[in-house]
């Protein structure tokens, strides 16, 4: 499911509903995480968040922040950071070199305080809540991003803002599946990356798949700017396979039953979260929990599903 191309070819008759406002439950997210973004069509001058997840990954953005920062300083973006209870340093890391960048805006930094393992959906799910942006994009730590980046994210977004649009580069295993760029209303709609998907694998292509089935738009818009593995990375692969096939089983019974939007049970985003390098005082988020279908419309969704995988 889903190896040979990211979604379906045929197109299911499925029109998304206007978003609606967002209810997110917990501390008061209004000005810090929707900023009162207009979530219902595009800006004449949308703000980028690259949103990137890290757990013991110090090394990583050692090698990439500072350079994403400056390669991007003539546009309007911010690079959300969500560090998921490191145990490496990287707090201390980012007090010492991100002061200027936090104080200025360019910089958002977040600690999950309680995490004991990695989980891909909600590590995404938290450094995409926290983001600020218009578009928000997943950036792995050892990913690069450029001017180029910008252009083309804004060119698309301005083509039609009712899209996702994945820098993949069409080389599968070499970093660049997980670059998926999500307008925020269309993020928040889709209820984000799947968390009852096993911790690793197939998430961004699973959001590509529900998204798809809403009516949103795919875009293909890769960027030149590599990636890179250091020595040490993936030390198992065959682990991270398995729970990859596992994912891809699951993601296909949900889309084949209709389950496009993710988290209308639990919700996402969860955490005890400290917010900046210098604060000690930790907030309970409590789920954001996304808008459902109405059942009329689902049970539709659903019975078209199934004649299409039948």
């Amino acid at each position: 499911f889903f190896r040979r191309s990211l979604f379906p070819v045929v197109t299911m008759v499925c029109c998304a509903r206007p978003c609606r406002s967002h209810q997110l439950n917990g501390a008061d997210l209004s000005s810090a995480q929707l900023n009162g973004a207009d979530l219902s069509s595009a800006k004449t001058n949308p703000k980028i968040s690259f949103c990137t997840g890290v757990m013991n990954r110090l090394p990583h953005l050692q090698k990439t922040l500072l350079k994403n920062i400056e390669a991007t300083k003539a546009y309007n973006v911010e690079f959300s950071i969500l560090d998921y209870n490191s145990s490496d340093g990287f707090r201390e890391w980012m007090s010492q070199n991100m002061k200027e960048h936090i104080k200025s805006g360019k910089v958002t930094y977040t600690q999950e305080t309680t995490a004991k393992s990695f989980h891909m959906a909600k590590v995404k799910n938290l450094a995409h809540r926290f983001a600020t942006g218009d578009i928000l994009v997943s950036l792995d730590g050892d990913n690069y991003v450029d001017a180029e980046t910008c252009e083309k994210l804004l060119a698309a977004y301005k083509r039609n803002p009712n899209s996702i649009f994945h820098g993949w580069s069409g080389t599968w295993q070499d970093g660049t599946c997980g670059r998926l760029a999500v307008p925020k209303d269309v993020f928040y709609r889709v209820g984000g990356y799947d968390e009852e998907l096993l911790p690793y694998g197939f998430e961004e292509r699973d959001l590509i798949a529900r998204a798809h089935h809403l009516g949103v738009q795919y875009q293909r818009v890769p960027w030149k700017a590599g990636a890179f593995e250091l020595a040490g990375d993936h030390t198992n692969r065959k682990g991270e396979n398995d729970l990859n096939a596992q994912n891809i089983h699951r993601s296909h019974e949900n889309v084949t039953h209709g389950k496009f939007i993710a988290n209308l049970t639990h919700g996402w985003g969860a955490g005890k979260i400290m917010h900046g390098i210098y604060s000690k005082s930790v907030i309970e988020y409590k789920p954001v929990h996304p808008v459902a279908h109405d059942e009329e419309r689902e049970a539709t969704d659903a019975q078209l599903a199934r004649l299409l995988f039948r």
